[in-house]
């Protein structure tokens, strides 16, 4: 059982009444979503709103309360989706995020901060592109075993990741944007997509020359420290292989900071 609805369709205020989704209790999936992204729709949602206990899917589209409710219980949600929120943090503490596989906070340009995630086991996807006053990466990221996606672009005041060599199930990582990121963390082996685009790095991390599954690479507009300039040394042998000279060539060219940096590679 569950609800959609395209705000855009309702043109006076929207107010929600506290009791207004309590009342469902087998709703198992919510679905607010807003076709026309041009409108200046107001939505009303009061702090004390309850939810019904056993959601599995929560996606909405420009949630306008600054934090979620206290009343929200996610022991049960396989995926939250609060794209284009106003939500400077989620909830305070840990909460029982044990069913949790996929968590979208892209465009929430006003958070400024990551929960903790420790009890969010079974997580496989994290998005916070477009979080633009995010700062850090909560350092219980770097323990999600069974994270395979990590999408930061954007995150123009991103400074801290935490290492995420410990991530047995990391596939891709994507840093875009990221100005204010000096340092790039250490990264699982078993990474087989990195995308690394208009940063600002000034640490560049040996622990990708271990990562003998890497198939794609991406390293564009990107400043390389100056004590990286044989950035060859940083890939693995296997990879490196996959390359011929002209890659190798185009990348090479932009080994300065501030120079225009072109490594596209799939093998």
């Amino acid at each position: 059982m569950g609800i959609c609805f395209d705000i855009s369709t309702v043109k006076d205020i929207i107010e929600i009444s506290p009791r207004a989704l309590k009342i469902m209790r087998n709703l198992q999936f919510l679905w607010i979503y807003n076709t026309r992204r041009d409108t200046n729709i107001r939505v009303h949602v009061p702090e004390n709103i309850d939810f019904p206990p056993r959601l599995k899917l929560l996606h909405w589209e420009e949630y306008p309360g600054k934090c979620l409710p206290h009343t929200l219980r996610p022991e049960h949600l396989v995926e939250l989706n609060l794209e284009n929120s106003k939500l400077k943090h989620l909830w305070e503490g840990t909460q029982p995020l044990g069913n949790l596989k996929k968590l979208t906070l892209t465009s929430s340009f006003n958070l400024e901060k990551l929960p903790d995630l420790a009890n969010a086991t079974n997580l496989e996807i994290l998005d916070v592109n477009y979080c633009e006053n995010l700062v850090e990466i909560h350092s219980s990221v770097g323990n999600l075993h069974k994270l395979e996606k990590l999408q930061m672009d954007r995150c123009r005041n991103l400074q801290v990741v935490p290492t995420l060599s410990n991530l047995a199930s990391l596939q891709r990582v994507s840093i875009a944007g990221c100005e204010q990121l000096r340092k790039l963390p250490d990264i699982s082996t078993t990474i087989t997509d990195l995308r690394i685009v208009d940063t600002m790095l000034e640490e560049f991390t040996a622990s990708i020359r271990l990562c003998s599954r890497l198939k794609s690479l991406y390293i564009i507009g990107s400043a390389i420290p100056h004590s990286n300039q044989n950035i060859w040394l940083y890939f693995p042998p296997i990879f490196l292989g996959k390359m011929n000279s002209t890659e190798r060539y185009c990348s090479n060219s932009a080994a300065h900071p501030r120079s225009s940096k072109l490594l596209n590679v799939v093998s």
